[in-house]
């Protein structure tokens, strides 16, 4: 969760990339050994902001947040809108309402085809009117078997089952997969 396990990731995978929100002096030590870390291992490192456009393979990648050194870490998460043949992919962090808000109060588009629920399926995020305006048609929630969180909780799956999104778990379903052609999405599930 977070960037614990980046100064490990750095160590052990070659990075080509770096993408990070702005590191604050309150963050976590961790987060500057790991960006360090790929650095010295030959990555180039890109401190995100709203609006940078990249690909990556067949993917443009749009960066949709925007920091504030004064919001929690959760807040902090980059939300990212990756887009193929047509389809568009929200990854939403551990990011929280107060986030989703700014993004709604700054009119950005985050309708999607496939949402990655916030912060595993907490309360704390994937409000209504969030997901009135991403309309996904599927909603996956990374979160562990039993976890003491409760995650996800029940209002969360009770507003996604609300916007019509088909909901993929991965402590229900395992690993969760799309393939996409000709403007189709293919979803396969291994447990």
């Amino acid at each position: 969760d977070h960037v614990g396990a980046l100064p490990e990731i750095a160590e052990l995978y070659p990075i080509q990339n770096l993408f990070m929100p702005k590191i604050y002096n309150k963050s976590i030590i961790t987060a500057k050994i790991g960006k360090e870390t790929a650095v010295q291992n030959g990555a180039a490192f890109y401190e995100v902001d709203r609006g940078i456009n990249f690909q990556i393979g067949e993917f443009e990648i749009t960066i949709l947040s925007d920091y504030d050194g004064n919001l929690e870490e959760n807040d902090r998460s980059v939300f990212v809108m990756a887009e193929i043949d047509n389809t568009k992919i929200l990854f939403t962090g551990d990011a929280e309402t107060k986030t989703e808000n700014k993004l709604l109060e700054d009119n950005i588009n985050i309708d999607c085809d496939i949402l990655k629920v916030s912060h595993h399926g907490s309360n704390t995020s994937s409000s209504e009117r969030f997901l009135s305006e991403a309309t996904p048609d599927y909603a996956v929630i990374s979160v562990g078997k039993g976890n003491s969180y409760s995650h996800p909780h029940t209002e969360t799956l009770k507003s996604l089952k609300k916007c019509g999104a088909k909901i993929l778990r991965t402590d229900n379903n395992g690993d969760i997969t799309f393939d996409f052609t000709d403007d189709n999405i293919e979803l396969k599930t291994e447990k």
